[in-house]
């Protein structure tokens, strides 16, 4: 269940302006008993919310948490398109047309041999 704005409104505020309920609820120690503090503050200072309210509340915020708001493929196009593997499966393509690029530049420049052979084609290693 979720508060209505006003109501949230009011009761941050009223955390705000209220030092001393701020402090127990910081002290508390679990939801429970937090909704019980700001319920009987809020009645207190005139807003409508009851304990069981922000009990429901606090719960569906805390479910809402959890729940990851993007799937692990929109997170990996998101951070570049690519998961790992395709990562990996790219890299070693880019690596291999890097490598040819580089062994047909070599031998580009070797001096043919008597035979008119351009010899072996070192592949990126020399």
């Amino acid at each position: 269940m979720s508060l209505p704005e006003t109501t949230l409104t009011q009761l941050q505020d009223l955390m705000r302006k209220n030092s001393t309920l701020l402090a127990q609820v910081q002290a508390a120690d679990d939801a429970a008993h937090i909704a019980a503090i700001i319920a009987q503050a809020a009645a207190q200072s005139g807003i409508t919310v009851t304990h069981s309210e922000l009990v429901a509340h606090f719960e569906q915020e805390a479910r809402d948490a959890a729940t990851p708001l993007l799937s692990d493929a929109q997170l990996d196009a998101i951070a570049g398109g690519m998961n790992r593997d395709e990562f990996i499966a790219m890299s070693v393509f880019t690596l291999g047309w890097g490598c040819f690029g580089v062994s047909m530049e070599k031998r580009k420049t070797k001096v043919p041999n008597n035979l008119g052979d351009f010899g072996t084609v070192e592949f990126c290693l020399s």
